[in-house]
């Protein structure tokens, strides 16, 4: 199947891309599966890859066989946001394409549109609800749509759709950067001082005394070293608490789940040697 059969919509051209997307759906409702085809990179005059759409209505004879051979969406023909809209170049219409059919037993079609612009934003991306003879434009922009659009969302370049809900993706929409508060100046922390601590003087040593034979030297005296006030950890008296060093939360966790065991163990092996 080409676009150069007389069933098919359109003529074939290079680069046009034809059935890069397909979904089937009996979109008549006479029995036969209808195949919905997507050409991406058809050119709209002199629009290059604005894309359409195309039904093959089935039949007992296959594709194209009965008497209602196909249905071409192409924007600016048509009905509904379909004919309201303008190909524009790399639109890229139909693109990704879902079919379903909702609780009342009506078909309906999605179409996505991920290079159409909306407004000045390039590439934001569009898709289109098709249903009975009419369709709607779904994008960021309408009421109930989270978001807003903003350049290359390419909004609708995956798309899927059953009975009760569709999901529309924006796989190239970044997100917003984390603002970081500002600290004024008045709630900016003030630097502690490092204390210097004060030149000690060395104790004093007391000298060897003479060894006689027979006696073993002493020991080395060791000089204490002496400790400033202003190096000393705060306390009570100063009217701070010192810093108590923090239990090891992983190590009691650990304890309190392992105590358990090992006494089930211990009471385990206590059993059998009662026995």
């Amino acid at each position: 199947m080409d676009q150069d059969l007389d069933s098919v919509p359109g003529g074939s051209e290079k680069d046009d891309y034809f059935g890069e997307t397909l979904t089937t759906i009996d979109w008549n409702k006479d029995g036969f599966t209808d195949l919905v085809v997507g050409t991406p990179s058809d050119d709209i005059g002199t629009d290059t890859n604005a894309g359409t759409v195309d039904i093959l209505y089935g039949s007992a004879g296959g594709p194209g066989g009965g008497a209602l051979k196909a249905t071409h969406f192409e924007q600016g023909t048509g009905t509904g946001a379909i004919a309201a809209s303008t190909a524009e170049a790399g639109g890229r219409m139909g693109q990704s394409l879902a079919a379903a059919v909702n609780d009342a037993g009506r078909p309906y079609l999605l179409i996505g549109s991920p290079g159409e612009a909306i407004g000045t934003l390039a590439g934001a991306g569009t898709a289109f609800h098709v249903y009975g003879n009419t369709s709607l434009t779904m994008s960021q922009e309408k009421p109930g749509v989270p978001g807003d659009p903003e350049t290359g969302d390419n909004f609708g370049l995956a798309l899927t759709a059953d009975t009760n809900y569709i999901a529309i993706a924006s796989p190239t929409r970044r997100s917003a950067p984390r603002r970081r508060r500002a600290l004024s100046s008045s709630s900016t922390p003030t630097p502690t001082p490092t204390p210097t601590p004060t030149p000690s003087t060395p104790t004093a040593v007391r000298p060897r005394r003479p060894v006689s034979a027979g006696t073993a030297p002493p020991s080395p005296v060791t000089p204490r070293r002496a400790t400033s006030s202003a190096t000393r950890w705060p306390s009570r008296r100063s009217g701070r608490r010192a810093p108590r060093p923090r239990p090891n939360r992983s190590l009691v966790t650990m304890v309190t789940m392992v105590a358990p065991v090992n006494r089930a163990r211990r009471l385990g092996s206590a059993d059998r040697r009662r026995s």
